[in-house]
């Protein structure tokens, strides 16, 4: 027997000892930590991988990498790489690498790989090609001007509709859009949404500096005629902030200025090697007649679908009631490049519930406080008016708790009132959802329909900065797990790229509010 587990032990080694090594491999790569990112405007961008030992090997590490980039990604190869090559580089670091390679330019886009060796000078395979864009680098870069309504600003402060219609000559190569706005705004080429973003630009010192957002809209250009729009909303820069009443007698809303402002540069190359530039300029029109007739991120939003204006985003809307722009003469803020992740709608929220509380009074019960909005679907007559009332706790009477919004009951401009209104134009079911706003809540109490809806009637659509969950957690014990979740609900919820401070606006409401 003790011939036989030496013979059988032998045979093991043998076994292992024939097996090939296998060598680190690249899951992941990362540009200033972001994915294939656009609008970079570091001088060496920095460049991180994550590596996996496939054998998961005690003491597997990183001795040395390389690092190739190239204008085509038909030349990612070593001695082919016409932008920058590492060369081997012994070095266990695989964060924050820093390009070395030749100044690039204001739009230039390229594509890199990298490949490592681990303790055993065993190579991996190189990782799959990724790329990086610039920016625009240089305040002469920006072609575009800051355009605006040019009327008065009264109540109940509506969103602008801005568009322009153009031509490209020729097949287009690349396109990448620069868009931002002094307040909020959705952008369109052709009646499609640009990028999945919401609620951009986020919130800065609009004094000082605000985000441009950088799209690669390549499919989304016809040959020919093409029409670009814009909604604008007010945001932080020309709606209500929760913190006003610290000034005395100081104003409510309108901090940075009265009105939103935007500003676009479309850049085009065409496959015979020419370059076409879109601008905002004034020759742009606006309106403010659309559906959407108030917005406010603490108040809320109005949507009006009697005037809905299908097709203003498109080739051949007759504009000829808008008005033209106004180009705004003053220098503004620096224009700089968006380096956080967006914030997104990154889930939606079936409701568990409903009640009655008194007649034609409902309260949906969505399990869960976040932040975000509620879309809905509504029957009417024309002129019927659906309001929804966000709130995050019941009164004992089970009717929404709203104390906690400091609404002034005197008419005074301050608090959240965290309310969307929906008017409908009679045209059987109607679908609503806000683009301009935020609420944190988990009860939606609904009023002004004329029969008790259904449960799959409302959703709600979870709002927040799409940062990468990196982390998870689970114990035996279900109230520490209770805990955990609680933990991530709060940190997603209060992550919305403003100040960690609760979407009602409170402004005592840190990160312990929605536990």
């Amino acid at each position: 027997m003790r011939y036989l587990l030496a013979s059988i032990t032998f045979t093991l080694i043998g076994v292992t000892m024939s097996q090939p090594a296998v060598a680190l491999e690249i899951e992941k790569t990362y540009c200033e930590m972001l994915t294939n990112p656009l609008g970079i405007e570091a001088d060496q961008p920095r460049l991180t991988w994550i590596l996996n030992d496939p054998e998961m090997s005690r003491g597997a590490a990183q001795s040395a990498y390389e690092v190739v980039v190239a204008s085509d990604p038909s030349l990612l190869e070593p001695g082919k790489a016409d932008v920058w090559d590492s060369g081997r580089v012994r070095s266990g670091e695989n964060h924050f690498i820093e390009y070395g390679g030749r100044p690039l330019q204001s739009g230039e886009r390229v594509y890199w790989k990298v490949r490592v060796w681990d303790r055993k000078d065993e190579v991996s395979d190189w990782s799959e090609p990724s790329y990086w864009q610039m920016g625009l680098l240089e305040p002469l870069h920006w072609k575009a001007e800051w355009i605006e309504h040019p009327g008065k600003v009264e109540a109940p402060f509506p969103a602008n509709y801005a568009r322009k219609e153009f031509s490209i000559d020729g097949k287009v190569r690349r396109a990448t859009l620069y868009s931002t706005a002094l307040g909020l705004y959705e952008v369109f080429l052709n009646g499609e949404k640009v990028g999945d973003h919401v609620l951009a630009p986020e919130w800065t010192d609009y004094d000082a500096r605000v985000q441009y957002q950088s799209y690669d809209v390549t499919d989304m250009l016809n040959e020919s005629a093409n029409t670009i729009g814009a909604i604008l909303g007010n945001g932080w820069y020309a709606g209500k902030i929760g913190l006003t009443l610290v000034v005395p007698d100081g104003p409510t809303r309108g901090i940075y200025g009265d009105q939103p402002k935007f500003m676009a540069q479309l850049e085009v190359e065409t496959e015979d090697g020419k370059k076409q530039i879109v601008t905002t300029d004034n020759t742009w029109k606006i309106t403010k007649q659309g559906p959407i007739q108030a917005n406010d991120l603490l108040d809320g939003e109005t949507i009006d679908s009697r005037n809905e204006m299908p097709g203003w985003n498109k080739n051949g809307f007759d504009d000829s009631n808008w008005q033209a722009v106004d180009v705004w003469d003053a220098i503004g803020p620096d224009r700089v490049a968006q380096r956080n992740q967006p914030i997104r709608k990154t889930q939606e929220i079936a409701p568990v519930s409903i009640t009655e509380p008194s007649p034609g009074v409902y309260i949906y019960d969505l399990g869960q406080i976040f932040t975000g909005w509620c879309r809905v679907k509504v029957k009417g007559s024309k002129g019927t008016e659906v309001l929804l009332r966000h709130g995050e706790v019941l009164n004992e009477d089970g009717s929404l708790y709203t104390a906690n919004l400091r609404v002034p009951k005197d008419g005074r401009d301050y608090g959240a009132k965290q309310e969307d209104r929906f008017i409908l134009s009679g045209d059987g079911e109607e679908v609503f959802e806000p683009r301009f706003t935020y609420h944190g809540f988990r009860y939606v109490e609904v009023t002004g329909l004329n029969q008790k809806p259904e449960l799959e009637d409302l959703v709600g659509v979870f709002v927040h900065s799409d940062c990468p969950e990196v982390s998870s957690f689970s114990c035996s014990d279900e109230f520490v797990n209770q805990l955990m979740q609680n933990i991530f609900w709060t940190q997603k919820t209060i992550c919305t790229a403003f100040r960690p401070t609760a979407p009602n606006g409170m402004s005592g409401a840190d990160g312990w509010v929605t536990l």
